[in-house]
């Protein structure tokens, strides 16, 4: 999966693995990480999409090794 980031008027193609899913069956979900390397995020970042109305309630965090992810269990 490649993914196009802008940054300081440059347009940089980075190939990166922005999901992961994990199927938990005891609670009927799955639970969908989504990541960004360093380079994609300057300040802030969200998911959005149909399943939360557009609204940017899911953040991504700043992890160990400098990418930014965010875990949303789904039904």
């Amino acid at each position: 999966m490649s993914a196009v980031f802008g940054r300081d008027g440059y347009t940089k193609r980075v190939r990166v693995a922005m999901l992961t899913k994990r199927r938990i069956k005891k609670e009927n979900t799955v639970k969908v990480t989504f990541s960004l390397p360093a380079e994609a995020v300057r300040e802030d970042a969200f998911v959005l999409g149909d399943f939360n109305d557009w609204q940017p309630e899911h953040a991504l965090k700043t992890a160990k090794d400098g990418s930014w992810r965010v875990t949303i269990p789904l039904e």
